[in-house]
């Protein structure tokens, strides 16, 4: 069930990068991109159905949690 948000507004009032994916493949790609930059990236993932949802934060919780591992725990 969508939520109806528009995280889009998040750069204007903060600036910074927004993506909006919907699939996994995009997701690695705009995430590894990102981390090699300074400054504020919403990436917002979209995902069909609850199921599938709750797959895709369990993934992108992982992703995020190796990405600060390896990078030893900076944030930019």
């Amino acid at each position: 069930e969508a939520h109806d948000l528009d995280f889009s507004g998040v750069r204007l009032l903060y600036g910074g990068e927004f993506n909006r994916v919907s699939d996994w493949d995009s997701f690695s790609r705009i995430l590894a991109s990102s981390m090699k930059e300074k400054g504020l990236r919403v990436i917002e993932l979209l995902a069909p159905d609850r199921e599938r949802n709750l797959n895709l934060h369990r993934e992108a919780f992982q992703a995020l949690s190796s990405a600060a591992a390896d990078d030893g725990g900076v944030t930019r």
